[in-house]
């Protein structure tokens, strides 16, 4: 399969592991090891060229029950995120490989999540400087619940979209045109005016020349 091919095909992998009570230990690239358990959130290390790994460093470092850990790393930075229900989302951030952590262990950890309701299921994901965490968090006091669409707010079509393509690659893949198939709608567009008006949330890269670009990039860069 090109790089092409792969680009264009949508492929979706995801693990999690929720565990109480237990150890766990990752092999990864940087050879982290993560360990969790009820009394906190634990981490230890060691370099990629041993077997022999540091004592477990509390991450959580308080009395409450830090749950549903991740980690994400970019270089030698990494990042933990985790919950501790009520007392909201935390991070720790080292940028030795884990060997030292900000805030430092013999402090409280960063909280990312605002006061108030149940927080869960963190989620973080580093790319190059920038860091993203999401999480659920319970409504507090009768709030309203609101769904939002993210998106452009216009769209392309299929040609279009093909066509940008083989400008930025360069490549004249082959397309086969078919007819429409019954009861499709000639254009769909999620409307974002509702988010931008109650939230002042704008895309950042608003051009599709660009996203396909960037991804044809990283594409080339990371798969053989």
């Amino acid at each position: 399969m090109s790089h092409l091919e792969r680009l264009f095909s949508l492929r979706t992998t995801r693990s999690r592991a929720v565990l109480s009570g237990c150890l766990i230990a990752i092999l990864i690239p940087i050879a982290m090891i993560g360990a969790f358990n009820l009394g906190g959130m634990f981490t230890s290390f060691a370099a990629q060229s041993t077997i022999s790994f540091s004592s477990p460093v509390n991450l959580s470092a308080d009395s409450s029950q830090a749950q549903y850990p991740w980690v994400a790393s970019s270089g030698s930075n990494v990042y933990v995120s985790w919950t501790e229900a009520a007392h909201g989302v935390y991070i720790r951030v080292s940028n030795d490989y884990g060997a030292t952590w900000n805030p430092p262990t013999t402090k409280p950890a960063t909280r990312l999540s605002p006061t108030g309701g149940t927080t869960n299921y963190p989620v973080i994901s580093a790319n190059g400087s920038n860091v993203y965490v999401v999480w659920t968090q319970s409504l507090v006091s009768g709030g309203n619940s609101e769904v939002f669409n993210c998106g452009y707010g216009h769209g392309y079509s299929v040609r279009e979209v093909v066509n940008a393509a083989r400008n930025v690659t360069g490549m004249h893949f082959p397309v086969k045109e078919a007819q429409r198939r019954e009861g499709d709608s000639p254009v769909l567009v999620a409307d974002n005016s509702k988010i931008r008006q109650m939230l002042n949330w704008q895309p950042r890269h608003d051009d599709l020349n660009f996203i396909i670009r960037t991804a044809w990039e990283w594409e080339k860069k990371n798969k053989p």
